[in-house]
C-alpha cells in the first residue's frame, strides 16, 4: 500500500491518496538568456515542455482503513500544458 518510485502516499482514517499513481514522469524545463540593448536581460523559458499528465489515485473505505472495506476508487488526471515565459529585466 505504500508509495513507489519516490511518490507520496497520504493516509487518513477512511481513505488513501496515491500521488502520480506510482509512475515517475520526466519533466523538461529549459531557458535561454541574453544580455542585450541598454543592459536589458532577456530570458525565454519553457516549463513542462513534455506536457506531462498528473494523476492522483484515491481509495475510499467504508469505515476504518484497517477494515479494508473498499467502496470507491477515484483516478482523476490533468495536464496544465507547456508554459512559455518571456522575462525582461534590468538594474536601475
Amino acid at each position: 500500500m505504500g508509495g513507489t518510485g519516490g511518490n507520496r502516499v497520504q493516509y487518513d482514517i477512511d481513505n488513501v491518496l496515491f500521488y502520480n499513481s506510482g509512475k515517475l514522469q520526466p519533466n523538461l524545463n529549459f531557458f535561454v538568456e541574453k544580455v542585450g540593448f541598454a543592459n536589458l536581460t532577456y530570458r525565454f523559458e519553457i516549463n513542462n515542455a513534455l506536457d506531462n499528465e498528473n494523476c492522483r489515485l484515491r481509495k475510499r473505505y467504508n469505515g476504518y482503513l484497517r477494515d479494508r472495506d473498499l467502496i470507491e476508487i477515484e483516478n482523476p488526471c490533468y495536464t496544465t500544458g507547456a508554459e512559455f515565459i518571456l522575462k525582461v529585466r534590468s538594474t536601475f
